[in-house]
């Protein structure tokens, strides 16, 4: 019997515990050694040398600054087809992040908050910026309003609404 191929595309999606990679490191490299625990991650579970950090994936972790990176990430891994001619290896991983519609990843995320600060940052437009801090504000009102409408459901029914 033939071994069977694996196929050369695939996307998986991981959820990373940093918080055990990183345990009993300076604080001072705490950030940095995440960043090379993913990458370690990803050349592990999808077997190619060459791994690409997107960069929402640096935004978010660096977030919350070099001493204290977020304790989980769900990170989207992909593998890809090099376009070089003249690389060494014809797939390579991309890692992406996955981040989840709720608290973490979502609104409430200060990562979030950072990109979209620099988006607002970097338009020199003023028509664009306008925009942009409305869509910030937007989303803000309704996180707001889903949240409120969260506690009050859970204090009048006292349970926890999810």
């Amino acid at each position: 019997m033939a071994p069977k191929s694996k196929p050369d595309l695939v996307t998986r999606d991981y959820t990373i515990h940093l918080a055990k990679r990183t345990h009993k490191t300076t604080f001072k490299s705490k950030t940095p050694k995440a960043i090379k625990e993913i990458k370690k991650f990803a050349e592990k579970a999808m077997g190619t040398k060459d791994v690409r950090i997107s960069t929402d994936v640096n935004k978010f972790v660096w977030s919350q600054g070099v001493r204290n990176p977020p304790k989980r990430i769900r990170v989207r891994l992909s593998r890809k087809r090099n376009e070089d001619e003249d690389a060494d290896e014809k797939l390579y991983t991309l890692v992406e992040h996955h981040g989840l519609s709720g608290i973490i990843g979502g609104v409430h995320d200060p990562a979030w908050w950072w990109a979209e600060a620099s988006n607002l940052r970097a338009s020199s437009d003023a028509v664009v910026r306008f925009n942009l801090a409305h869509v910030i504000f937007e989303k803000l009102v309704m996180s707001l309003l889903r949240m409120s409408a969260v506690y009050s459901i859970s204090r009048t029914e006292r349970t926890v609404a999810m």
